[in-house]
């Protein structure tokens, strides 16, 4: 699955929001693979779901959404690379534990 936007808080209302947009391999290091021919590992996602959002250093989240979870951070990496291309908002917290939790940024 790798990642989905579930709310966009930049563009909530406009038609062309990001809700329901899935996500897979937006990191620089992906498109660095690519560009270089060198073979490209899969994300993982043999782990369950986690929400998580995206928010800058100012704490505005820019984006809300559910994500395959993976001990090393390899899906919370790709979001913040694209947060930080899109928005600014490179900053990966998943829901933990009843928290927010930054496991990224």
């Amino acid at each position: 699955m790798g990642w989905v936007i579930t709310k966009d808080n930049i563009e909530p209302n406009e038609p062309d929001n990001r809700v329901g947009q899935r996500f897979v391999q937006q990191s620089v290091i992906y498109h660095t693979q690519r560009l270089l021919g060198l073979p490209i590992e899969d994300l993982p996602s043999e782990g369950g779901k986690i929400a998580f959002r995206l928010r800058d250093e100012d704490g505005e989240v820019s984006y809300e959404g559910v994500m395959d979870d993976d001990p090393e951070c390899m899906n919370q990496v790709d979001a913040s690379d694209f947060g930080e291309v899109d928005t600014g908002a490179f900053i990966c917290e998943v829901w933990r534990d009843g928290k927010w939790v930054m496991e990224v940024g």
